[in-house]
């Protein structure tokens, strides 16, 4: 897990990202804003008729016998240890929030975890090829006083970093999609030069119940802020549920992690 250094905040801007609670909700919303950011949007290129979400790249159906989800690993290994013991990641059953499947339960104890995997090769050669991503997400408590704008108030309910190995001393660029608890939606800004870019995919109460489903297209946010040359998969992906900063609480659940394309 040498590429895991998910310490972002702040933001600013608008950023091209949606959530409902149904796809063709989902893909009209994305369809509403895609535009606001860069030149390839999705709505310069598809229809919602024309996306299908069926290449599932996580959905935590294999945990380990503790709960801990299988294939991922903490940030730094001495918490290993203490996330399976405290159960501060646990992989539960999806169908009390009206998902029939399997759900990533994330729950802040005392300190922050950030848990993480590698996308194997076969997994990165399908996101280049498909890099508009969706998963389903809720923020069941938001930290209070949190506000990602600020370092002495960064915590996020919910957060998913795609992750890019950089040589030192960097190590690593980052897109971050965060659930804030007060940050305007689709604010954005970045952190250590630039390495490090965090979006307000989510702000507040959930509108709904359930899982929600979000949908991003990571070849547009790696064009504008990660790098402006041909895409690159990104080498893992990682999440956090922290609350730190604030002194306070806070719980998300998370699955369903998905590769959408067109039809065609």
């Amino acid at each position: 897990m040498s590429f895991l250094t998910p310490r972002i905040s702040s933001i600013s801007a608008r950023a091209q990202v949606s959530a409902t609670t149904g796809w063709s909700r989902t893909l009209a919303l994305v369809l509403s804003v895609a535009s606001l950011l860069a030149p390839t949007s999705v709505r310069s290129r598809y229809a919602p008729s024309d996306i299908v979400c069926d290449i599932i790249i996580e959905d935590f159906s294999t945990p380990s016998d503790d709960g801990f989800p299988a294939g991922f690993g903490t940030k730094h290994q001495h918490n290993d240890a203490r996330a399976r013991r405290d159960h501060v990641y646990q992989v539960i059953d999806g169908a009390a929030f009206g998902f029939a499947g399997k759900a990533l339960k994330a729950t802040y104890k005392d300190a922050t975890i950030t848990i993480a995997r590698s996308f194997s090769d076969r997994e990165k050669k399908l996101i280049a090829q498909n890099p508009l991503v969706s998963w389903r997400w809720r923020a069941e408590v938001l930290p209070q006083g949190a506000d990602e704008r600020n370092l002495t108030t960064n915590d996020s309910a919910a957060s998913i970093y795609f992750l890019w190995q950089r040589a030192w001393p960097m190590r690593v660029k980052s897109l971050r999609y965060a659930w804030s608890s007060s940050a305007p939606l689709f604010a954005h800004h970045s952190r250590r030069l630039g390495y490090d870019q965090i979006i307000v995919a989510q702000t507040g109460v959930p509108e709904s119940p359930g899982l929600q489903t979000q949908l991003v297209d990571l070849a547009n946010h790696y064009n504008h802020y990660i790098s402006s040359g041909a895409f690159v998969a990104p080498d893992g992906f990682a999440i956090t549920t922290d609350a730190d900063n604030t002194r306070s609480a806070a719980q998300a659940l998370y699955a369903d992690f998905r590769l959408c394309r067109p039809k065609w």
